[in-house]
């Protein structure tokens, strides 16, 4: 499948329920065909009646005054203890039950989604941390021209006068030139890359393995949330640059659904946050087809899973399949798998390559400084000479001699300074051409067959969910 369909065309974008409705009364579609998700979960299309719920949160929000950073649970149990009833949307009571949560629930997506409450303002309290190996926060991006730099003035020739203990350092020499901007970074990478997976059992593989490979790695106990998306896609606008995420987890209902979800938000969020970065998202483990080939034992669906039915007639298939099975069955395939799906995404050359550019522009600039600071060394060495000779006769004689000391050695500052001048003129219009830093060659694929990729458009990447068989929601 092509990852930019929709050459020669214009781009369609819809952001809502009324663009949603717009655009199947262009295209003559239902609506259930332009969505990726089911109706009520669709970030897409929040509904009249989403939108009421969530004018219902965003009051709660703004009455209770809730703080930065809650977690909604906490919220549920804040609105059931109150000693006055909280009403829902429909008038009736708040109360500590799975409906009035479910509720909540819904509520606070369609809130955060419409922006009538920040999506900053929660925090994610159920699924892990996620582990970060590429940290563009705290490290300044490079300097992009490399720069050069000489000696600062206090590091510069000085004649010595006498103190109680002569202390004088008589090794002067030419400045020398110093580099800056070369240092290798994880912004040399040219991309940022993200693993999900639903499954902490895998943790002694994956983690070792996202250190070595630096890929952060976002745990989801489950379905990851709009908090861990938001999140994900604030790293991403810090590292600046095209972003793939891989996915693992099993293969049963939920499992096949996870995925897409994250891509979903992915697709709605990245307007926000990162509308000019490119993401793709590719689900690596489990798939039927990873079942069959490694002949995966399956275990039965829970009775209780809404999901089977669909899930079993899609795919043809006895149960679920978990990601242990595979580690069991074929030890070691899981990050084999994984290191094949990041490889082309990591330029193993790059710190290599920017140490041979440093070294290339240190060995080239100090040439051309020796060149051009060469007539002042023997210039300095004779007064560095009669500097020494003065000072030894005057070693016994400190305390007495200090006046007639700094008045010999005058004529020799003048001549310094002058000299100092002289270099400090010659430094100044020293202008080398610096070699750029090496920026890596790799590219995002123009032929992308993964789940997401955003520079498809909108009903391009809507075939894409639905090639996949992922249009139905959990």
């Amino acid at each position: 499948m092509n990852s930019i369909p929709n050459a020669g065309r214009p781009a369609i974008a819809p952001r809502c329920y009324e663009d949603i409705k717009a655009l199947a009364k262009m295209t003559g579609r239902k609506i259930p065909d332009l969505l990726a998700m089911a109706c009520q979960n669709d970030p897409f299309y929040i509904m009249p009646a989403q939108a009421k719920q969530a004018e219902w949160f965003a009051s709660l929000w703004s009455q209770f005054n809730l703080p930065h950073g809650v977690h909604l649970r906490r919220i549920h149990y804040f609105l059931v203890v109150q000693s006055a009833p909280v009403l829902m949307s429909d008038g009736s009571p708040y109360q500590n039950t799975l409906s009035c949560w479910q509720a909540l629930n819904m509520a606070s997506k369609a809130a955060r989604t419409l922006g009538t409450v920040d999506v900053e303002s929660f925090e994610d309290h159920r699924n892990p941390p996620p582990i970060i190996r590429r940290d563009y926060g705290n490290k300044p991006a490079p300097r992009w021209s490399p720069v050069w730099s000489g000696w600062r003035d206090d590091e510069w020739w000085h004649l010595p006068s006498i103190d109680t203990d002569l202390a004088f350092d008589l090794d002067w020499s030419i400045p020398g030139i110093a580099l800056e901007g070369y240092e290798s970074t994880d912004h040399d990478q040219p991309f940022h890359l993200e693993l999900i997976s639903e499954k902490s059992t895998m943790d002694d593989i994956v983690i070792p393995l996202c250190r070595e490979l630096r890929v952060n790695y976002a745990p989801a106990t489950g379905f990851q949330s709009i908090t861990g998306t938001v999140a994900m896609l604030q790293r991403l606008r810090q590292a600046n640059k095209p972003c793939v995420v891989f996915y693992i987890s099993d293969f049963d209902p939920a499992g096949s659904f996870m995925p897409p979800s994250v891509a979903r938000q992915l697709e709605y969020w990245r307007g926000r946050y990162t509308p000019d970065l490119d993401i793709l998202l590719d689900p690596l483990i489990l798939t039927r087809e990873q079942v069959q080939r490694y002949q995966l034992p399956p275990v039965p669906i829970k009775e209780t899973d809404k999901r089977q039915d669909n899930f079993l007639e899609r795919y043809g298939v006895g149960g679920a399949t978990e990601l242990d099975a595979l580690e069991v069955v074929h030890p070691g395939e899981l990050a084999k798998v994984i290191r094949q799906a990041v490889a082309p995404y990591r330029d193993t050359h790059a710190e290599k390559q920017q140490h041979q550019v440093y070294w290339q522009a240190v060995k080239e600039i100090s040439r051309q400084w020796q060149a051009i600071s060469h007539p002042y060394r023997w210039r300095l060495r004779g007064l560095k000479e009669r500097a020494a000779e003065i000072i030894d006769s005057y070693q016994e004689r400190l305390r007495s001699l200090r006046y007639e000391l700094d008045d010999e050695l005058e004529p020799i500052g003048v001549e310094l300074q002058r000299l100092r001048h002289d270099v400090k003129d010659d430094l100044a219009e020293f202008d080398p051409e610096l070699p750029d830093r090496y920026q890596s060659p790799l590219t995002l694929p123009d032929q992308f067959d993964g789940l997401f990729d955003s520079r498809r458009d909108y009903l391009s990447q809507l075939s894409a969910y639905k090639a996949r068989g992922t249009e139905a929601q959990p």
